[in-house]
């Protein structure tokens, strides 16, 4: 089973998550997306919802779909959450399954600052993609990434959607151009703190748990 695993805090998860999991789906032929709330994740954001909302935020969000699921992975692990310890123990609760490990460009460009950057590199594939406001241009630059010449150029021209490559020690590396959604958690938590409308930025379902149990007011 091909599966991509598809982590952060959720804090709200929003339409622009589930679009991007629903393109990594599409344009990589994946069997399934495991949503993976990050459980004290190891740059805590301020006014990060508890671990039991933000999960129960994800559970609505993708309950109509059938190749989106949940993960508990990270939820209650003692101490931070890393994301190479993450992948492993995914492997090892689903040995048959190959892991794709989905992130934005920007964070795929600081994975240096990682823990483990070589172990995790190394236990799954990555598939990288864009999102607005940062380019593909500075992988170019990275000595991690191994991709064809004139590859990343044509992803920022909108020449191609798709390339593909390697990572150093032999994983395969996706970059993926995705539809430009200009909506983060961060916008909404202060659309909601400010008291302002965020209908049409995350589902509905999400909403009402949100309002209803006074998050991030």
């Amino acid at each position: 089973m091909r599966t991509g695993v598809f982590g952060g805090t959720f804090n709200p998860v929003h339409y622009g998550h589930l679009r991007a999991a629903e393109e990594a789906c599409l344009a990589l032929g994946l069997d399934r997306v495991l949503f993976v709330p990050a459980g004290t994740p190891p740059l805590k954001q301020e006014g990060l919802a508890g671990i039991e909302e933000r999960v129960r935020m994800v559970e609505l969000a993708i309950e109509n779909n059938p190749l989106f699921e949940l993960s508990m992975a990270e939820a209650y692990m003692d101490g931070k959450s890393y994301t190479v310890d993450t992948l492993k123990t995914l492997q090892l609760e689903n040995p048959g399954d190959s892991l794709m490990f989905i992130l934005g460009v920007d964070a795929f460009c600081d994975m240096h600052r990682w823990k483990d950057p070589e172990g995790l590199m190394s236990s799954a594939d990555f598939l990288v993609m864009s999102r607005p406001g940062h380019p593909f241009a500075p992988i170019s630059h990275l000595p991690y990434a191994i991709l064809p010449e004139g590859a990343i150029a044509s992803l920022d021209s909108g020449d191609v959607s798709c390339v593909e490559g390697a990572l150093r020690g032999g994983r395969r590396l996706c970059l993926l151009k995705i539809t430009g959604m200009g909506v983060s958690a961060t916008m909404i938590r202060e659309l909601i703190s400010g008291g302002d409308s965020v209908r049409y930025l995350l589902p509905e379902a999400v909403e009402s748990f949100i309002m209803s149990n006074g998050l991030y007011r």
